[in-house]
């Protein structure tokens, strides 16, 4: 599903260049749920950023779905990136006026594509990530955790084959981190959808199916484990 091939990211800091990816090479098959982790600094979120086309590479080529997304101008970016990609914030990013069912909607609305049968989508979602009875509450309404399960089921309304969270569980405390871990889990058993996301918190890791560590740029550790392996 993904392929990056000598993947570099640079960037103008004053008169210094800073090497946010050094030559990245790597596969992600469809269905895995995958933890790419690392110290501040490592290049996570730039990593997540490029595959996720709100990013260019500086040199290199990402294959995303089979289509090489560097090559996308902005039009066929934007169209592409609504097709295929959900994302998950670290800071939820939901719209403080609308009710969960509306913030899940939302993305149906934007796309022209509230339909009945669409509708019913939401509702399942909300269900999935156990927000039935919040249903009309409002984000300053619910917790922590309960508003990042509404971002998971908002990050999948459009059936994108691939979702990626950048820091999902950062503002959460553990006992919550993992009952989202779980919840993305469920959805990647029962759906078949790929997910990859960057987190530092070692408990989050031990969750991955495959965990690649990020240091300085490059990909330092790749490994496949037991979901669930290391408790």
């Amino acid at each position: 599903m993904i392929e990056l091939r000598k993947v570099t990211k640079q960037y103008a800091l004053g008169k210094v260049t800073v090497h946010a990816l050094r030559g990245v090479t790597l596969d992600i098959s469809a269905g895995e749920f995958v933890c790419v982790a690392g110290p501040s600094g490592s290049g996570k979120s730039t990593l997540l950023n490029l595959i996720g086309l709100l990013d260019r590479p500086t040199s290199g080529t990402i294959t995303v779905n089979g289509v090489r997304v560097d090559e996308l101008g902005s039009t066929r970016r934007a169209l592409f990136r609504r097709q295929h990609i959900g994302f998950i914030f670290q800071h939820f990013n939901l719209l403080p006026v609308l009710n969960v069912y509306e913030n899940v909607e939302f993305p149906l609305l934007v796309a022209g594509r509230a339909t009945r049968e669409m509708r019913r989508r939401v509702d399942e979602l909300i269900e999935a990530v156990g927000l039935k009875e919040f249903v009309r509450h409002r984000p300053d309404e619910l917790s922590g955790g309960q508003r990042q399960r509404v971002a998971i089921a908002r990050a999948l309304v459009l059936e994108p084959t691939l979702v990626l969270a950048d820091e999902p569980t950062a503002s959460l405390d553990s006992h919550t981190a993992l009952q989202i871990i779980e919840v993305m889990t469920k959805l990647n058993r029962e759906k078949g959808i790929t997910f990859l996301f960057s987190t530092h918190d070692e408990r989050v890791m031990r969750r991955a199916s495959r965990l690649l560590m990020l240091r300085d740029g490059t990909i330092e550790g790749d490994q496949a484990r037991l979901a669930g392996e290391g408790g």
